[in-house]
């Protein structure tokens, strides 16, 4: 009786094992589906449905930045179209989503651009800081010193800081003199354009 005990025991564990590898071979196929199909709902504007799209992507690929990242695009959308009362929980998730995909992929650029923008205008209820916004700008400036130079002086604008986004976009402007976008942005700001 013992043996066949063992015997189904065994039997039991290798169904599970080949039942688990097939599931864990089968979610990152479903992820992508999920993604993918969230991916086409947000440009629908159904952000709701894209949201639980993504969520399912999420809760299926836990470690991928991007899935994460949308998520947070789709859950900022729905705040945005959200009753008051919803609003709040919404947009605080979509930061945290935001946060999580950049504690994934740190050099993502769209999530700390999102992160930015977030923090830029969120009001500090909602968990927004123009602090957060200027460090996060920092850190794409270090990564990405010509692209987050000019994402630095477009957060030193948003919060206030016209004399330091001017100077920002002159050291860029001599730094990359066959760029035409520094020189754009300020004849924008000089123009009051901005």
């Amino acid at each position: 009786m013992r043996a066949d005990l063992r015997a189904l025991a065994l039997a039991a564990a290798l169904l599970f094992g080949a039942g688990a590898a097939r599931a864990q071979q089968a979610a990152p196929a479903d992820a992508v589906r999920a993604y993918d199909q969230g991916r086409a709902l947000y440009a629908r504007k159904d952000f709701e449905a894209a949201r639980g799209a993504f969520e399912q992507a999420v809760a299926l690929a836990p470690n991928d930045a991007d899935y994460h990242y949308w998520l947070g695009r789709a859950l900022g959308l729905q705040a945005l179209h959200a009753s008051i009362f919803s609003r709040l929980g919404l947009a605080r998730k979509a930061k945290s989503e935001f946060e999580r995909a950049i504690a994934l992929d740190p050099r993502s650029w769209e999530a700390r651009v999102a992160l930015i923008d977030y923090d830029v205008r969120a009001p500090g209820i909602a968990g927004g800081s123009k602090d957060e916004a200027l460090s996060q700008a920092r850190e794409l400036q270090r990564l990405y010193p010509y692209g987050g130079a000019l994402e630095m002086a477009r957060v030193l604008l948003a919060t206030g800081r016209r004399d330091e986004a001017v100077a920002e976009l002159r050291t860029l402007r001599a730094a990359y003199p066959d760029s035409a976008r520094p020189g754009a942005d300020l004849a924008r700001i000089e123009a009051g354009k901005h």
